[in-house]
């Protein structure tokens, strides 16, 4: 645990502090308070800390001289300034002394919150004497802050301030906005082709958003030549990414039938846009042509400008389904059954005034269908696998940026829908296995212990279990508890430790080392992504 000294005049600001955040799940602990800048220097002198976060204007001794004969103390000392006042001066002064931010009150806690993680990560890793931020922590800033503005979610001058800070060239009149994405790869096949595929000169500025879609920015002194750049930059990613899966193909010609391995990097381009004004549309027009992939399969790029306006198509009747798939499903016609999905959303791609939220809502329409379908056979409530796997289908539908990618979610749903119809009552107990996950969750859960419960040997569970579901009981049980966290993280303001505890997990390190496991980021930075 890093130990944190809190200095603020106004008691209740060092209060509401302590009280807001879970300092624990930042590996942090608050070892004392102090109401001006002498008293924290007299306790910083008896009690060392590794991080201060403290006010700029206090009577007596301001934050900065504070900082500055703390630093003589504790050379090492990592510190955050809180301040009323959006003083560019403060804030430069700050900067030259190595503080790791200048937040404004009120403070904003989401930031709050990624400037301790960015603290922490450089007490943990960086050597004595390093000040500057690491590649990793800055490429966290800049995703934020671009990502804010383009949502309209930052103040120019403050966007301005960060873009200094980071090194971020903002001062051209025009901006074009693009987009990247791979959904088989949850993004990171496109982070990857942006690193490769454009040279450090070229490089745009770029963040990725909350759908894991890696967006550049290209900035030029008029509309035309914003546009151009980010076409010619969209062609070469187009260009390597095809090299890129015919190399794959040609490796291994079994991978290109593996969706992670040969699915193609989708791209879009948004509008072009004055600086200041409506550079926002350009971001969402850029998004929103990504999701016309799904009636343009063809083509790796998409531009907004080009799409013609279509007559909605939402009144005309779906006719889609029908008693040919309740026939198809008691028959286990897999084939059948999967070709009439196949033709059925290719008829519906190609119907005139398609749009992605009709293909949409014909797969969501099929996907409760076979739920249905479920019920009635089976009778009765359905249990929390069917929910939970129900719940996992309507989120692949809506990320789903290409037709084939819209169906497969489909037929996922199809083959769930009959495995359960012909499982056999030889091993029920696998189904209340499950059911008991589903409920108890957050209770202390082992193969021995259900199997004493169930009156089976754990082997023997272990083995069935991992037969009817495809999944170990261990990664089973963490997967879901993983599922239930993220739904509180996004859902609720609860301290971490406090939803680790709730969803089954005693020691709240173990619970941060799953999380990243399954999610690949942290609780606190998957919270910060909402």
């Amino acid at each position: 645990m890093y130990r944190v000294l809190l200095v603020d005049d106004e008691p209740f600001i060092v209060e509401g502090l302590q009280d807001a955040l879970d300092w624990s799940s930042f590996e942090l602990e608050v070892a004392g308070t102090a109401g001006s800048g002498r008293a924290a220097l007299e306790l910083l002198r008896s009690r060392p800390v590794d991080l201060l976060v403290t006010d700029i204007t206090m009577p007596g001794m301001s934050g900065l001289e504070l900082i500055r004969e703390a630093r003589r103390l504790l050379p090492e000392l990592k510190v955050i300034i809180l301040s009323g006042y959006n003083e560019f001066d403060y804030l430069k002064e700050g900067m030259s002394l190595g503080i790791e931010n200048y937040l404004l009150k009120p403070v904003n806690f989401q930031e709050l919150r990624s400037t301790l993680s960015a603290a922490v990560a450089k007490l943990s890793a960086a050597p004595p004497g390093t000040a500057a931020l690491s590649p990793e922590e800055k490429g966290i800033l800049r995703d934020r802050i671009l990502f804010r503005w383009m949502r309209g979610d930052i103040d120019p001058v403050e966007l301005g301030q960060r873009a200094e800070l980071l090194g971020l060239r903002l001062g051209r009149p025009w901006l074009c906005a693009a987009a990247a994405r791979h959904s088989a790869s949850g993004g990171a096949q496109a982070r990857r082709l942006v690193d490769e595929a454009l040279g450090e000169r070229d490089a745009p500025l770029r963040f990725s958003d909350l759908d894991g879609d890696e967006v550049l920015l290209f900035l030029a002194d008029s509309a035309a030549a914003a546009r151009r750049q980010a076409r010619e930059a969209l062609e070469r990613l187009a260009a390597a990414d095809a090299a890129r899966s015919r190399g794959d193909a040609d490796a291994d010609p079994a991978a290109a039938g593996e969706a992670a391995a040969s699915a193609p990097v989708r791209f879009s381009l948004g509008t072009a846009e004055r600086v200041g004004e409506l550079e926002q549309r350009s971001y969402a027009f850029a998004k929103k042509a990504q999701d016309y992939h799904l009636l343009h399969s063809g083509s790796p790029i998409l531009d907004a400008a080009e799409l013609p306006p279509s007559p909605g198509a939402a009144d005309q009747p779906l006719e889609i389904g029908g008693d040919d798939y309740s026939r198809w499903l008691l028959a286990r016609d897999t084939d059948a059954l999967f070709a009439r999905i196949d033709a059925d959303f290719l008829a519906l791609q190609q119907r005139e005034g398609a749009t992605p939220e009709l293909l949409q809502s014909a797969a969501i329409e099929l996907v409760v269908a076979f739920r249905l379908e479920l019920r009635d056979m089976k009778g009765g409530e359905q249990s929390q696998e069917v929910l939970f796997q129900f719940k996992k289908t309507l989120d692949r539908i809506s990320r789903a940026s290409a037709l084939a990618e819209l169906t497969d979610a489909v037929k996922a749903s199809a083959h769930f829908t009959m495995e359960l119809l012909q499982r056999s009552d030889r091993v029920p107990i696998v189904s209340q296995v499950v059911q008991h996950v589903a409920e108890r969750y957050a209770e202390p859960l082992s193969l021995k212990t259900l199997g004493a419960l169930y009156h089976i040997h754990p082997a023997y569970l272990g083995q069935l279990f991992a037969k009817e579901t495809g999944a170990g009981f261990t990664d089973y049980l963490n997967r879901y508890r993983i599922e239930r966290a993220k739904e509180r993280l996004k859902a609720t303001d609860d301290k971490v430790a406090d939803i680790s505890q709730e969803v089954g997990y005693v020691e709240t390190g173990y619970f941060y080392k799953q999380f990243k496991k399954y999610v690949g980021i942290s609780p606190n930075e998957y919270r910060e992504l909402r």
